[in-house]
């Protein structure tokens, strides 16, 4: 089962409030921005401005489109619409956001802006109420669960055990937090609570993107942009260490090593406080073309003249994560390893 937590409209309290409780946990999520409203206000309320995003976006969270205004699409014609959707994106995209996934402004969702939507955007999440099938049946209508200001914590937690029961992806619509006034609130107090939940049980919370598109395109010679979350990885010692991420052909361990296409690492020096948290990486512009694993490794040191890691403390294999193909290098792929857990 996989668990995605979205927060529509991205209010200002989302960054104060529910990035820090998240962070804690090791969770990101995604956030449905309305480009006319960034750093001012939605209903009264006061929205995030660019900055906060952005940081949020470099700690793993994913930026999805709200549209340009939050109108109801389908009181609109076609052409309204696209202006909405579009620019949208453009104007997200203009800020070095990579935005996939297009959040339905009040749920007012047909076929007809599915077939509008389906022209920019890779996934819709409209206001259906349920959980999706694991593959997704169709991307364009997925399903959520929204909590509003009498959803109890037992209710919130109910949706997760029959998710992870049933082997299906749970998609929680929120809003504001610790807005009593609001319809679509929740306590700071319960986000927290399922928050810790969700990492005691072990559950597996990814973006929207992430769930639907794992192997993301980037061209020769592009960028990958590797950031990492220390405080998510469980068990690690206190001392200085290293975390590597090797891309191969293959999708075991033995494969990707002989099979490795480039290896970037990150060093946490816990007595100096140096910390590697980002990393833009380059992909060889001679790289064949051709979907990769990535070898993730947990290490206490490692030797620069032999190459050999040393001390290490565990290892994860996501299959098939990225995708190169041919072009100028002008793309630029996000990742993270805030999934490993020892």
């Amino acid at each position: 089962m996989v668990v995605t937590l979205c927060f529509d409209d991205a209010y200002e309290e989302v960054y104060t409030i529910g990035f820090p409780i998240l962070t804690g946990y090791g969770i990101r999520g995604t956030l449905g921005i309305i480009t006319n409203e960034i750093g001012g206000s939605f209903e009264g309320y006061p929205i995030m401005n660019l900055n906060q995003m952005t940081e949020m976006h470099n700690n793993g969270w994913e930026i999805a489109s709200h549209s340009v205004t939050h109108p109801s699409l389908t009181d609109l014609n076609d052409g309204a619409v696209t202006n909405e959707l579009a620019n949208s994106k453009n104007t997200l995209e203009s800020f070095g956001f990579d935005v996939n996934a297009f959040i339905v402004p009040f749920g007012a969702y047909d076929d007809r802006i599915a077939s509008l939507v389906s022209q920019y955007y890779y996934s819709c999440r409209p206001s259906i109420w349920g959980t999706n099938s694991i593959p997704v049946a169709d991307r364009y209508w997925l399903k959520s669960k929204w909590v509003v200001n009498t959803t109890s914590l037992g209710e919130i937690i109910s949706w997760i055990d029959d998710a992870k029961a049933n082997n299906t992806w749970l998609i929680i619509m929120l809003h504001n937090i610790d807005r009593s006034e609001r319809e679509y609130n929740i306590s700071s107090e319960n986000l927290s609570a399922i928050s810790q939940y969700i990492a005691e049980q072990n559950i597996n919370v990814l973006n929207i993107s992430e769930v639907l598109n794992p192997s993301p395109e980037v061209e020769q010679g592009g960028t990958i942009r590797e950031t990492i979350n220390w405080d998510a990885l469980v068990g690690v010692g206190t001392h200085p260490f290293y975390l590597f991420s090797m891309y191969g052909v293959g999708t075991t361990e033995s494969e990707i090593l002989a099979n490795q296409l480039m290896v970037h690492w990150f060093v946490k020096d816990v007595a100096t406080g140096t910390y590697t948290t980002s990393i833009n990486a380059t992909v060889p512009s001679n790289a064949p073309i051709g979907t990769y694993s990535c070898l993730t490794i947990i290490a206490d040191d490692f030797n620069t003249t032999t190459g050999d890691i040393l001390g290490i403390y565990d290892s994860e294999v996501d299959a098939n994560v990225l995708t190169i193909v041919p072009g100028l290098g002008a793309t630029i792929v996000s990742t993270n390893f805030m999934r490993v857990a020892f």
